[in-house]
């Protein structure tokens, strides 16, 4: 049996979307049992390696998005205050499968680096 989307505790912590990752982690497990033969234990352990180098560190990103937004109210009021256009646009670029949360963290948005500066030695966001 392979766990996906929502039955595989893959929703999205930003938006608490799951359909996306229902239906590309359904490709996976399908692709994961076309690899390895229909053999159950290669296909788990396939599947299961695929989710953890790709669908994983997907959702921690976002888990410290959904921290940093629903958690921290002052620096989300300052944040959509000063960048909530942006942000939006980069949400529904992300939600489309145009954009990821991970480019969304390092490429050259300069105030992800200036609020975890603000954070840093305060409270952590959450480990995955």
């Amino acid at each position: 049996m392979l766990l996906v989307g929502d039955a595989a505790g893959l929703v999205d912590p930003v938006t608490a979307e799951g359909i996306s990752n229902a239906l590309h982690t359904g490709e996976l497990a399908a692709a994961s049992l076309l690899e390895t033969g229909f053999n159950p234990e290669k296909a788990g352990a396939r599947y299961e390696n695929k989710i953890r180098q790709g669908v994983l560190p997907e959702l921690k990103a976002a888990a410290w998005l959904a921290w940093l937004l629903y958690e921290k109210p002052k620096a989300a009021s300052w944040f959509f205050r000063n960048h909530g256009a942006r942000l939006a646009e980069k949400v529904t670029d992300i939600t489309l499968g145009q954009a990821t949360y991970r480019e969304a963290l390092t490429k050259p948005f300069y105030y992800w680096k200036l609020l975890a500066k603000m954070f840093a030695g305060k409270s952590q966001p959450p480990k995955w």
